[in-house]
């Protein structure tokens, strides 16, 4: 999470385009990863207790949304790098 927003940080005082664009796509949608780290972590420990299992819903939830929020501030204060980035061909 530091990482992201320290990258995120260092964007928005960058006049570069293409630097712009790559937190954008680091700060993309992480709803399917957070379940599959959920799953894993579940399924490699069938026993583990409710309370710790509630522990990892809650911490991937919170990571989640954190990201999601980032990522929206981003959309919002480079809006010329989020077209840039709509438009470049995928690949």
């Amino acid at each position: 999470m530091h990482a992201l927003l320290g990258v995120l940080v260092d964007a928005m005082a960058s006049e570069d385009s293409p630097e712009q664009q790559m937190v954008l796509s680091m700060l993309g949608h992480r709803a399917e990863l957070m379940e599959r780290t959920r799953r894993r972590v579940l399924q490699e420990n069938p026993d583990l207790p409710a309370e710790a299992q509630e522990a990892l819903f809650a911490t991937t939830m919170l990571f989640g949304r954190i990201v999601w929020l980032a990522r929206l501030s981003a959309l919002l204060l480079l809006p010329q790098a989020a077209i840039e980035l709509q438009s470049a061909p995928a690949g």
